[in-house]
């Protein structure tokens, strides 16, 4: 009664349909429980600006409105449409069945709806075409579909609300397995790929195909994919006392107990890991055993079914079950249960547990573990993150206050500056059955701010122990050494002067915009310029000879730090420092810290925002007004007068003018952050893709009628991966570069076509010039979780999505005996050999405003 009240009180705007054509948009809109919806009180607005319409029809709770599609449809940009009524906006919402894609003229859009609605460009990378392609799909082997067209076609393209997949046309074939990377029902829109240009399609005859589980349905002129199931009355599960396996059990009639091809599976919720599972059958009974050791991940993981060659995925009512289990030493728990199919996941038990207040000498913690932990013994332990010694202390449940033994903490330091972590350790005996960091939630993260300072003395040494906050807010101790002489330098030279510079990059690194900055100032600059590295890294041996470079550390580091009023770093200030960077720390504060950067920001987030500071940096170089603005200004927080347009010192070194001849190609693939075992990636379309592409015969036949020299250098976590499957190839075409041959610079400029996904190195090749080819197959899972600028913005050169397009592409760029010249002011405002000048004479315009 109460729930029906409320929904007869509730006012509900919905959009029911919208057309989109080249004139005019209009939209059906639904809406209930208004006293009076007066049409002549609604307003419409596209960006905060009001537009005018005209309501074309209203009846009962309907209306109909159309507006102009030019106030409304733009070729870049996201566009905002409110509906108000009576001053006061309207909460719009989708009806289920709402249409999400458009075409309007030669370009897609897509509508998302949510309180309000909002249209922005669907970026396929294609123009779209009006004619229609006839096509016939029929099932083949191997997950792939022959595929016949009444005109030629490279590929078909599928896109819906969320994604975009490219399935490349081989020997007359598709291979739709690598469609999806995660058990879904959805369905695609597919549209004919014909060089640059993308062609509505109509299927001839419906056709089905199963993929595992999955029935994938091919009609009109979309691919529905939907769950095939099995199902079963009833699923029992059970599980004896101390036994290893779970006890699965159902009844059906195909089970007869001889020679029955019944097979039960399970595999994790991306298709990974799958097993296959012991079992039996009986007279219409199916008895199954699930080995807890064989559940070698916690991902979430679903049962299937495998019935005379046809898989499904198994589904039936069952009760609920749980237990624990251990799982790389830790104890989870793992419970089966009924959501779209037998289901099991896992997840660690819950603890309550966080750091109350911070102090010098204690921490107030509260710890409640959960009840399967009661008979266990429970920690506070300091582990160095370099050694992974540990130091621990007892612990017990509810609120109590620890101790800080900081002899005990120095002990577990092995280097100069180091970081302690600070977890809560489970164990059952003499077992780790749990560990997980300790937050401080009250606490605020800055990257320069400390919450306690322990100067810990020892002989002639003294330690210092600040407790800071990472960026999930679990604490953590940084420390720094020093010893009586090393302080004494430190206090003795605490004087700034504005001719002394210090300047890095990683602490152990010397490869770009530190080393060529450095470089140029040493010959340029009116002032003492002091290069930092450890001494121990590889770099360092290529630079130890030139004047002015300073082993991390050293007394003579320590001297120059106390008295550079400079300091410059293509990553945070932390690394070229010897002590702590943070105010209060030998005149920190009064430095003036540059920013160099090691890229151009626009695509994955970075933490050098400014509210991550207590003392940000001084300046922050970019390379155009499009990074300044839109990036370090609106996303970063920093003010227009704290950045300068410089371009990257590391840009000097480029040449400008490309090789008339386009005679070597890079493929030079970036990293997926989600391919985090080694089955993930041997099942990962990234390896499919990129074996297929440098093993395909096209780019052989390229590079041997145009004497091509084809290089693959995969990221440096992909290295090994590829070289084991690339050993046994016998690539004539494809020469595979090890990890550290050569410095990525100098890759760079010794080629001159780069074929990448991501990876920010393609802003060098466009300084030069040279031709860019990006393979976005899987932008919309790369991109997940945002990306600062535009695509089209960010991307300078050509984007593809297929394998043929990218060696059609290559071929392109072969023959073209014009360059193409791409909008490189997108991302640069200078393109010449004075970036370093640029950056000199701003740090100097900040010194004399000092």
């Amino acid at each position: 009664m109460l729930e029906e009240l409320k929904y007869k009180l509730t006012k509900s705007f919905e959009v029911h349909d919208v057309y989109m054509g080249g004139e005019s948009i209009i939209f059906t809109c639904r809406f209930e429980n208004f006293i009076n919806f007066n049409t002549k009180k609604l307003e419409i607005t596209v960006n905060n600006k009001t537009i005018p319409f005209e309501v074309t029809s209203q009846k009962n709770n309907e209306i109909v409105v159309m507006f102009k599609t030019q106030e409304v449809i733009h070729n870049r940009d996201v566009q905002k449409i409110t509906f108000s009524l009576n001053g006061k906006q309207l909460w719009v919402t989708a009806a289920p069945q709402l249409k999400r894609i458009y075409q309007v003229d030669h370009h897609l859009y897509q509508i998302n709806i949510s309180k309000s609605v909002s249209i922005k460009p669907y970026n396929t990378g294609h123009m779209v075409m009006d004619e229609l392609i006839n096509i016939s799909l029929a099932p083949d082997e191997n997950e792939s579909l022959v595929i016949e067209s009444e005109q030629p076609i490279e590929g078909l393209l599928l896109i819906n609300q969320t994604r975009m997949k490219t399935l490349d046309i081989k020997e007359g074939k598709i291979n739709y397995a690598y469609i999806q990377d995660k058990i879904k029902k959805e369905s695609f829109i597919i549209y004919a790929i014909r060089d640059t240009y993308i062609y509505p399609i109509n299927i001839n005859t419906p056709v089905s195909v199963s993929y595992y589980f999955m029935n994938y349905r091919w009609w009109d002129n979309t691919v529905n994919i939907t769950r095939d199931y099995y199902k079963v009355d009833r699923i029992d599960v059970s599980q004896f006392i101390d036994d290893d396996t779970i006890n699965l059990t159902f009844q059906t009639s195909e089970a007869s107990g001889q020679d029955d091809a019944i097979t039960v599976g399970v595999t994790d919720s991306d298709y990974s890991n799958v097993i296959l599972l012991p079992t039996f059958t009986s007279l219409h009974k199916v008895s199954v055993k699930i080995p807890i050791s064989l559940l070698q991940t916690p991902k979430r993981k679903k049962l299937f079914i495998r019935i005379k060659d046809k898989t499904y995925l198994l589904r039936g009512n069952m009760k609920k079950f749980s237990g624990y289990r251990k799982l790389a030493s830790e104890i989870y728990q793992l419970t089966l249960f009924e959501h779209y199919g037998v289901t099991i996941a896992h997840k660690k038990p819950k603890i309550k547990m966080g750091v109350n207040a911070i102090g010098e000498k204690q921490l107030n913690i509260y710890f409640q573990p959960h009840e399967v932990y009661r008979h266990c013994d429970y920690y506070l332990t300091f582990e160095e993150r370099e050694s992974s010694q540990q130091y621990q202390i007892p612990i017990q449940k509810g609120e109590q206050d620890i101790a800080l033994d900081y002899a005990a903490l120095n002990q577990l330091l092995t280097k100069k500056k180091s970081i302690i972590d600070v977890f809560v350790t489970i164990y059952d005996g003499d077992q780790l059955v749990r560990k997980d960091k300790i937050k401080f939630k009250e606490g605020i993260y800055k990257k320069d701010s400390v919450y306690t300072l322990k100067k810990y003395k020892q002989g002639n040494q003294t330690t210092y122990f600040m407790l800071t906050l990472t960026p999930f807010k679990n604490i953590k101790f940084e420390t720094f050494e020093l010893s009586d002489a090393q302080i004494q330098i430190l206090n003795d030279n605490n004087v700034k002067k504005n001719n002394i510079w210090m300047i890095g990059e990683r602490t152990d690194t010397a490869q770009e915009s530190g080393i060529q900055f450095f470089e140029w100032l040493q010959d340029h600059a009116d002032a003492e310029v002091y290069y930092v590295i450890d001494g121990d890294s590889e770099d360092y041996q290529d630079i130890k000879d030139k004047n002015n470079v300073l082993r991390f550390g050293s007394d003579e580091h320590l001297k120059i730090a106390a008295q550079a009023k400079v300091l410059m770093s293509t990553h945070d200030v932390e690394n070229i420092m010897p002590y702590k960077a943070a105010p209060d720390f030998w005149g920190y504060e009064d430095t003036i810290k540059i920013f160099l950067q090691h890229g151009v920001l626009g695509r994955k987030n970075v933490e050098y925002h400014k509210k991550y500071y207590d003392d940000p940096f001084d300046l922050f170089n970019v390379s155009s007004g499009y990074e300044k603005y839109d990036i370090v200004v609106d996303e970063m927080g920093y003010k227009p007068e704290e950045i300068a347009v410089t371009g990257l010192a590391r840009f000097d070194r480029l040449p400008l003018e490309p090789k008339k001849q386009l005679k070597k190609v890079l493929i030079m693939p970036t990293w997926r952050d989600w391919l985090n075992s080694n089955e993930a990636f041997e099942k990962s379309e990234y390896l499919s893709r990129y074996l297929s592409l440098v093993n395909s015969e096209k780019l052989k036949a390229l590079s041997e009628t145009y004497d091509l020299e084809i290089n693959f250098y995969p990221h440096y976590r992909a290295q090994q991966f590829f070289q084991e499957y690339l050993e046994d190839a016998e690539l004539s075409h494809v020469n595979f570069i090890e990890l550290g041959k050569k410095s990525v610079q100098d890759l760079l400029i010794e080629h001159d076509l780069l074929i990448t996904d991501y990876s920010t190195v393609s802003t060098d090749f466009n300084y030069m010039n040279k031709p860019v080819i990006f393979y976005h197959f899987d932008v919309s899972q790369f991109f997940r979780k945002g990306i600062l600028r535009p695509i089209d913005q960010t991307f300078i050169g050509d984007i593809v999505y297929s394998e043929n397009e990218l060696v059609s592409k290559i071929s392109d760029k072969i023959n073209s005996e014009k360059p193409v010249h791409y909008d490189r002011s997108l991302i640069f405002d200078y393109i010449d050999h004075q970036n370093s000048q640029r950056i000199y004479d701003e740090i100097c315009a900040k010194l004399e405003k000092e």
